[in-house]
């Protein structure tokens, strides 16, 4: 692709494919610029609960879990923290405490998380 594009080869010699950025590229024409998704949801499940619109924020840097969800799942061994947590509004909360380890499963992957 990189000699096709630096005209090193003509496009005459063979038959070749591309995708479709490229060869919008090999036209002069620029692919769609698309916009940043910032946050959107998917379905997951912990433990054997089904979560069909959670949410997921690209720019976040924390993973949250609302104490009552932690209470659904059955989760109860909190490690203490001395953690505060600042969000957008200003408001500051102060966490229950942390949740070491916990395997969600996305699509059919599963993922350890350390909450």
């Amino acid at each position: 692709m990189k000699a096709i594009l630096t005209s090193n080869v003509s496009l005459e010699e063979g038959a070749m494919m591309i995708t479709k950025e490229c060869s919008a590229i090999l036209q002069n024409r620029m692919p769609e610029k698309l916009n940043d998704p910032g946050s959107f949801v998917l379905s997951c499940k912990i433990g054997s609960t089904h979560f069909h619109r959670a949410l997921c924020d690209l720019g976040s840097s924390v993973n949250l879990m609302p104490y009552s969800v932690a209470k659904l799942l059955g989760i109860t061994d909190f490690k203490p923290t001395k953690i505060s947590l600042v969000f957008a509004d200003r408001s500051v909360r102060r966490p229950v405490g942390v949740i070491m380890d916990v395997p969600i499963m996305v699509g059919d992957c599963y993922i350890l998380l350390i909450l």
